[in-house]
């Protein structure tokens, strides 16, 4: 693509002379064109020289070079083809504009050059990847400490620091990995709490069930397994569970 945008745009910059006209009945069988179906005449050929010859009966400029500027955006698999998605002329340089104007502003965060932020975002990418695996390896460190609090109580109710969806589950694992009974944590989250309950070989969609009718909640799972949310205030959970 970016071979054949390259040449597009080297035939805008020869401003070759585009032709459009209606060969006779008699010349356009000699018409070599490019056509997606057989037509009748009349037919409209438009030629480019060198480049190329379609029949259409669009509206075309006199010259490539009043095209402007082409860029191709995208392309996707279509039908058996391939869709283009491309701007050109002043669309073309507002759009570029705007990217310039964006990796301007990257460049700055970066404190790179223009030209060379994908290699700082590259390097921004790896050195957050390693602090997320550091902080990963910490924090699964801090729930098997926690988890330890719980050794042999029956059923706990736990609620803990706002976690997203993965680490809401991994403190619940650890924790009835260690209790006797099931593990109930609840997670701070806009409008009430997330919660995950967890019960090795335990079956908890009967409470996940009656929990979400008590405190206005919705969620599920596989039996030993039960995620949601709930609209509810820490008094009411500790009162559901009277813990």
């Amino acid at each position: 693509l970016a071979e054949l945008e390259q040449q597009a745009n080297a035939i805008v910059w020869e401003n070759r002379p585009i032709r459009c006209w209606i060969p006779s009945p008699e010349e356009l069988p000699g018409v070599t064109y490019r056509t997606k179906r057989a037509l009748d005449w009349p037919v409209r050929i438009v030629d480019i020289p060198g480049a190329d010859t379609c029949a259409c009966c669009g509206v075309h400029v006199a010259t490539t070079g009043q095209v402007g500027l082409i860029k191709i955006l995208s392309a996707a698999k279509f039908h058996g083809g391939i869709r283009l998605q491309l701007v050109c002329g002043k669309r073309a340089y507002d759009h570029i504009a705007a990217v310039y104007e964006q990796n301007r502003q990257v460049s700055q965060l970066f404190s790179a050059k223009v030209l060379e932020t994908g290699a700082a975002a590259q390097k921004a990418t790896e050195a957050l990847a390693a602090e997320k695996l550091r902080a990963n390896t910490l924090q699964s460190q801090l729930f098997d400490r926690m988890a330890e609090d719980y050794v042999n109580q029956k059923d706990v109710l736990c609620f803990a620091e706002p976690l997203d969806g993965g680490q809401l589950r991994e403190l619940a694992e650890k924790i009835s990995a260690k209790c006797s009974g099931y593990a109930a944590v609840f997670s701070p989250k806009e409008g009430g709490y997330a919660y995950c309950l967890a019960q090795p070989d335990g079956d908890l969609r009967q409470l996940c069930k009656d929990m979400n009718a008590a405190l206005s909640g919705c969620g599920g799972g596989k039996p030993p397994f039960q995620q949601g949310t709930v609209r509810a205030t820490e008094e009411d959970i500790r009162s559901f569970f009277g813990m």
